[in-house]
């Protein structure tokens, strides 16, 4: 029996080391992606990053990216070293990021990169330079813009009221003689340019070399007129919307004018924060309100007001230039 025993281990030392001769797979590939933060417009669209692979393995795969926010979709790896993607219209106020994650098959750890899409309501320096706006309408609130009365001579009065009690009389007033087709007070909560041709009201915004011009004005068939309420250099900060203008318009004093901007679609949303005036007219004025140079009837037309205070311009890009 024990002669047998001999022959027995040595079977067993030959499989045992047989099966130590096996491949273990290893995962030892590193993926990358370039860039590491892809930065997309607001408006969205489509949109690559590159991808290289050290020590590939001959059957290793990319993976469909995976990313947990639907915005960020339609992921395509067909192209070798080339990864694409889809970014949807960023529709909601605010800068948004999310991040992608890609695996390769044959990498312990998987490659994230982030997409950071921008603000919809964020201007950029370049959507301002060299480019003209004219206000299609002015938007009032309710509390924070004033209107103040005219009286008979033509000339401002101190009686003032907010423009939500304008817009509540106006309402009634214009529901009265229309009971068929009523209107709320927020539909009086604004002033609508008029641009026919027989009479055009305006406001336009010029920029150009760092330079802004402010120009309001009226015209009809008898003649028109155009006012230069503020004109200078300016300086914006992009993260803030600010901009702030050094205001040479006036030979007698200079002041400075503090505007925030914002988009809304197509428009550009214009708000003078604060707009000093000289003592000898602050009063005229309402202080350190801006005015800008459009009068509103009440719906009968027996009142004359003009606004101050908040006044935030919806603007649209013109095309033609030579209106200024």
């Amino acid at each position: 029996m024990k002669r047998f025993l001999v022959p027995f281990v040595l079977l067993v030392g030959i499989f045992s080391c047989s099966k130590g001769t096996e491949e273990v797979p290893t995962m030892d590939s590193v993926i990358e992606i370039d860039p590491g933060i892809v930065e997309v417009e607001a408006a969205g669209g489509t949109y690559t990053v590159s991808y290289s692979i050290t020590d590939p393995a001959e059957d290793g795969v990319i993976e469909t990216p995976i990313c947990t926010d639907g915005w960020c979709n339609q992921f395509d790896v067909s192209e070798p070293g080339v990864i694409s993607f889809n970014v949807d219209p960023n529709t909601v106020p605010g800068e948004r990021s999310t991040e992608v994650t890609v695996l390769y098959s044959n990498a312990e750890e998987p490659a994230v990169f982030t997409v950071i899409q921008a603000d919809p309501t964020k201007v950029l320096a370049s959507d301002l330079d060299n480019t003209l706006w004219t206000a299609e309408v002015c938007e009032f609130d309710r509390d924070s813009t004033i209107f103040r009365l005219f009286t008979e001579y033509n000339e401002l009065s101190y009686q003032t009221i907010t423009a939500g009690e304008f817009a509540d009389q106006y309402a009634i007033d214009y529901n009265m003689a229309n009971p068929d087709s009523p209107i709320s007070p927020d539909d009086a909560l604004g002033f609508q340019f008029i641009d026919t041709p027989e009479y055009r009201s305006y406001v336009n915004v010029l920029f150009g070399g760092n330079q802004i011009e402010f120009v309001h004005g009226a015209s009809n068939p008898a003649g028109g007129v155009a006012v230069t309420d503020f004109a200078g250099p300016y300086v914006f900060d992009e993260s803030t919307g600010i901009i702030t203008v050094n205001d040479k318009s006036n030979t007698n004093y200079e002041r400075e004018v503090t505007i925030h901007v914002s988009k809304d679609g197509d428009y550009l949303l214009f708000r003078i924060i604060k707009m000093w005036w000289p003592e000898t007219i602050a009063d005229y004025y309402g202080g350190d309100k801006p005015y800008l140079g459009f009068n509103v009837t009440n719906y009968n037309g027996t009142q004359t007001y003009c606004p101050y205070g908040y006044l935030l311009y919806r603007m649209k890009l013109s095309q033609n230039e030579d209106e200024q």
